[in-house]
C-alpha cells in the first residue's frame, strides 16, 4: 500500500500495532473497502491521504469520513500510524592518526577494495572496539613510530549500522628520515599499495636450495628491513649484508608469500599472490 493510503487507513480504524507489523491488518482492512472501481478508489485514498489526512494537523473537517475516523473520535489521529521505535545502533571507538609535514601535506591511506568505504582515502585508522585505546595503546597502532599527540575531544561519525568515534593524534614529520634505527611494527598498514617495499635478490649470499636470500628496502629509500638481537623489527640506513639483514621468501600451498628471517625462520608478513604464480616478487611488496 501506498504511505498516504496506510496512513489514512490507521487513523479509520485506529490501528495501533506499530509499523511495519501494522501492513497486513491495514491490507485487509482496505481490501474490505474496495468498491467496484478499484482503481478510482485507490488514486482517491492516496490524494485523500497527501491534501486532508496529512502526517502532521490533519484537515479533519474537510475529510469524507471525518464521523466514522475512530482515531479522531479518540483524538489520537496525529499519532497514526505508530512508528516502530528505531534500534540503537551500535557504538565503535578507535584512534585516527594525522600525520602532516613542513608544507601541509597529509597523509592518507587508501582503504580496500571491498567492503566499507572501498577504495576511500583515510587517515590511518586504529581497529574499532567497544573502548577507545590507552594512550600506550594508540601509540601501538600507529602507523610508525613519531611523536604522536593526542587532541582533545573526539570526532564522531554516523554509518548507517553502527556510530563511530574517534580520538585524533597527530603528527608532524620531516620528508628527511632520520638517520638512525627506525621501529618497523607489521601492522595492517604495511600490506597496504601506499605501504611499499623494495625486494631484491643478493647474488653474493649463499641462498638456501632452490633460491636466494632477499633484501628488504623501504622502496624509493635505501632503508633496509633487519631485526634486532631481541628479534625486534627496525629499519635501518643501509644495507650492508649482514646476516640479519637476508630474507626468505617462500611460497605456501595456498598461492601466498611467507617472509621469513633466514636465521630464525620466523613468520613475518603473507601476501596474496595468484594461485598460478609460482615465482616469488622481484620488486615490489605491497
Amino acid at each position: 500500500m501506498d504511505a498516504n493510503a496506510e496512513r489514512v487507513i490507521a487513523r479509520v480504524f485506529a490501528v495501533e500495532t506499530p509499523m511495519p507489523k501494522a501492513k497486513s491488518a491495514l491490507q485487509e482492512y482496505c481490501s474490505a473497502l474496495v468498491p467496484d472501481r478499484a482503481g478510482d478508489f485507490a488514486q482517491a485514498l492516496m490524494d485523500l491521504g497527501s491534501a486532508i489526512c496529512t502526517p502532521k494537523r490533519p484537515a479533519c473537517g474537510n475529510c469524507p469520513w471525518s464521523d466514522e475516523c475512530r482515531a479522531r473520535k479518540r483524538g489520537i489521529q496525529e499519532l497514526l500510524p505508530v512508528k516502530a521505535p528505531k534500534a540503537a545502533r551500535p557504538l565503535k571507538r578507535g584512534a585516527a592518526f594525522v600525520v602532516r609535514d613542513k608544507s601541509g601535506a597529509v597523509l592518507l591511506v587508501k582503504r580496500p577494495e571491498k567492503g566499507l568505504l572501498a577504495s576511500m582515502l583515510q587517515p590511518p585508522l586504529g581497529p574499532w572496539t567497544e573502548t577507545f585505546p590507552s594512550a600506550a595503546g594508540a601509540l601501538k597502532q600507529a602507523p610508525f613510530a613519531a611523536k604522536w599527540k593526542k587532541r582533545p575531544g573526539i570526532v564522531r561519525h554516523g554509518f548507517t549500522h553502527f556510530e563511530l568515534e574517534a580520538q585524533v593524534y597527530v603528527a608532524e614529520v620531516s620528508k628527511q628520515w632520520t638517520t638512525g634505527s627506525v621501529d618497523v611494527r607489521m601492522s595492517n598498514y604495511m600490506c597496504q599499495a601506499q605501504q611499499k617495499w623494495s625486494i631484491t635478490a643478493v647474488t653474493n649470499a649463499d641462498g638456501y636450495p632452490g633460491s636466494s636470500y632477499f633484501k628488504i628496502t623501504i622502496a624509493g629509500t635505501g632503508r633496509a628491513l633487519t631485526t634486532t638481537a631481541e628479534g625486534e623489527l627496525i629499519t635501518l640506513p643501509d644495507f650492508t649484508g649482514e646476516p640479519q639483514q637476508l630474507w626468505r621468501l617462500d611460497q605456501l600451498t595456498d598461492g601466498s608469500w611467507r617472509i621469513a628471517h633466514h636465521q630464525a625462520g620466523q613468520l613475518v608478513a603473507r601476501r596474496q599472490t595468484s594461485r598460478r604464480s609460482r615465482r616469488p616478487p622481484s620488486s615490489r611488496l605491497n
